[in-house]
């Protein structure tokens, strides 16, 4: 998403529209005003501090950081421009996963603008991304109290409803997001994911499709309707979409496992291995990859594959216990090949 010209990075929060952008030209006009004050006093600094505000708009995070850096510590921003900055700053560091630097500047921005609602929001993401759900849904509820119509700001509360468990309330958020905004498609995907968690299959699969018709590059989407065709055993459709959502986002490890399971239920054993293998280049770091190949290896009559690609598992988790007696037995069944080959 695009930062907003010195204003808001348009966090996952604000899309573009009519809304935005008027949002931004009221903000860029705040900022040029600003500007125009500074520069009959400080016209050296002024042009300086032009020059960071325009970094600070940038979409890439790194030279984001700089420019509205630059401008915090300026000294000479009015306090309009420094929750602009602040506001942008905190999203760089989101983009980065910085979550606890993310969380301090908005804290900022909000402090030198009680109402910017974007902030709440920006910093509700933080919170979300740290699973800190109960600090996330406060934020998100205060941006909606100052922006009623924040579309993205519904449909990220009810996403983290989702995550809570919390699934009527979840549903009734993504309804609302939709009638402000019914081309958004994150609300329909994540509308669709809370009516799979409640067991309606075929509402969830109606609102993915939707969401994959109203933004067909989304990988996620694919993913998403990609489960629910193997839940619902389709898995020739199933391997149609994940295999979509591996040639939007050819990295995208939880589609390779996925395809990996569909392959592997219908008997194309060699074909799932080489997709947890995919899974495991993309995410070496994550189990995920590595239990599903060790349980094909081990299916298919390798146990001494299966045990290299557990003993990996325990290495990045001691604490997955279950591990170990699937090891046990393993190593049990190698035993006995060996005496009985």
């Amino acid at each position: 998403m695009k930062r907003l010209q010195l204003a808001h990075h348009g966090n996952p929060h604000k899309m573009s529209g009519s809304k935005g952008k008027s949002m931004m030209i009221r903000r860029l006009l705040v900022a040029l005003t600003a500007t125009m004050v500074i520069l009959g006093a400080h016209p050296v600094q002024a042009a300086t501090l032009q020059s960071f505000m325009t970094d600070c708009a940038s979409d890439d995070d790194d030279v984001a950081l700089v420019g509205c850096t630059g401008i915090i510590n300026s000294g000479i921003a009015p306090p309009e421009v420094l929750a602009q900055a602040y506001d942008n700053r905190g999203l760089a560091y989101d983009g980065k996963g910085q979550y606890d630097l993310a969380i301090a500047d908005y804290s900022q921005a909000i402090k030198y603008n009680p109402k910017d609602s974007a902030a709440y929001a920006g910093r509700a993401d933080a919170y979300q991304a740290k699973k800190a759900y109960d600090l996330a849904l406060a934020d998100y509820s205060k941006a909606i109290e100052l922006d009623p119509r924040d579309a993205l700001a519904y449909t990220n509360r009810g996403g983290t409803y989702d995550q809570l468990g919390q699934y009527d309330r979840a549903i009734s958020d993504e309804t609302t997001a939709i009638g402000i905004m019914p081309s958004l498609a994150e609300a329909y995907v994540n509308r669709s994911a809370a009516h799979r968690h409640k067991g309606e299959v075929e509402q969830a699969l109606v609102d993915i499709s939707t969401a994959i018709g109203l933004e067909p590059s989304l990988a996620e989407a694919y993913q998403s309707r990609a489960d629910i065709y193997y839940e619902k055993r389709e898995y020739d459709l199933a391997i149609a979409d994940y295999s979509r959502a591996i040639d939007l986002k050819p990295q995208y490890a939880t589609a390779y496992i996925g395809r990996g399971n569909a392959y592997d239920q219908k008997g194309q054993r060699d074909l799932a291995i080489a997709d947890y293998s995919k899974a495991i280049e993309a995410a070496p770091d994550s189990t995920d990859g590595y239990l599903s190949r060790a349980a094909a290896y081990w299916r298919g009559g390798d146990p001494r594959s299966a045990i290299a690609d557990l003993k990996v598992v325990l290495k990045l988790d001691p604490s997955l216990t279950y591990v170990q007696t699937m090891l046990d037995l393993c190593q049990k069944e190698a035993d006995a090949k060996a005496v009985h080959p």
